[in-house]
């Protein structure tokens, strides 16, 4: 009886340690110093920890943080793995701000996206003082704008390839006007323009070509995603009226709650632009399924929300 007792209680002393060593996703913001001067650097390091496999969308940065701090450089994206459980992987990214005036600038959190979760963290505070000036110095006069003679031969050792190219458009210019002028007119005949070809007709002629190429079994997977999410950012411009191609991955995600594709297939377009991301930003190297996964969910898309109003009848080529 008493081997059954301890055997049961190994058992679930096992269990614990398993559900205690899961790997779970965490995301920090943390700054180097959070007091500078005015016109000081400082550094802000971003880190996202999450399972090994798992699909990671960074926040979007613009040259400027809300409430007036600077971002003077944004490193890139390092990828490592936790020395004590390779299953743990870390991205990290370093940003270099500064803040041109005096004053307390709150950092509001940063946001990520995992596996479809959205993860942020902590807001920040940046203390940042004035430059002390001594009282006692003397004071000095403003410095007046220097003259210099000009001096065409400096000015063609400076500028001597600018000057040179600027002569040579030049005539180009002047031999494309001439000929533009002398050539003869002719006359062409006014022709209707055909029916536009339906969005869903060239996405999936798209995808048929894309699929021929065989990028990924060349181990071309950066190009191979590049090609497929231009294709369905395509689409989704031209289907439902999404600035698609000007617009990040998190944006068009968003922008896809106000249309009407069904919920889904809003995961799987939602699941292949995370996927492309991790490959163009992070390198990660999806397996061969994947690859043959994500064109599928991009055609199965493009199927589902087909308008009955734009197919159209094909056309017969006038006679001449």
């Amino acid at each position: 009886m008493r081997k059954y007792v301890i055997l049961f209680f190994t058992l679930i002393l096992t269990v614990c340690q398993s559900f205690s060593q899961e790997s779970v996703s965490e995301v920090i913001a943390i700054m180097d110093s959070n007091k500078i001067k005015v016109g000081d650097q400082t550094h802000l390091l971003l880190q996202a920890t999450f399972p090994a496999g798992s699909t990671v969308i960074f926040p979007v940065l613009k040259d400027t943080l809300k409430g007036g701090i600077s971002l003077v450089e944004i490193g890139e994206i390092d990828t490592s793995y936790d020395a004590d459980d390779v299953k743990q992987k870390l991205l990290s990214q370093q940003l270099t701000i500064t803040a041109w005036d005096s004053g307390l600038f709150p950092i509001e959190p940063f946001f990520f996206i995992i596996n479809g979760d959205t993860l942020k963290t902590k807001a920040l505070l940046l203390e940042v003082s004035n430059v002390q000036l001594d009282p006692n110095a003397d004071i000095k006069d403003i410095k007046g704008i220097a003259e210099t003679p000009f001096s065409f031969i400096e000015f063609l050792k400076e500028n001597g390839l600018y000057f040179l190219g600027g002569i040579i458009l030049l005539l180009i210019a002047a031999f494309i006007a001439k000929y533009l002028r002398s050539r003869p007119k002719h006359k062409y005949d006014l022709k209707k323009n055909e029916p536009a070809i339906p969005a869903h007709l060239l996405a999936l002629e798209a995808l048929e070509a894309l699929d021929k190429k065989k990028l990924w079994q060349q181990d071309k997977v950066k190009a191979y995603y590049s090609e497929l999410t231009h294709i369905l950012r395509v689409y989704l411009e031209q289907r439902f009226e999404i600035h698609a191609l000007e617009q990040t991955s998190d944006e068009i995600i968003v922008a896809l709650k106000y249309t009407d594709i069904p919920e889904l297939e809003k995961k799987k377009v939602m699941n292949v632009l995370l996927l492309s991301d991790m490959v163009k930003f992070a390198k990660e190297k999806p397996i061969g399924s994947e690859n043959v996964d994500a064109l599928a969910e991009v055609k199965k898309v493009i199927e589902l929300t087909i308008l009955d109003e734009v197919k159209v009848e094909p056309t017969k080529e006038a006679e001449r």
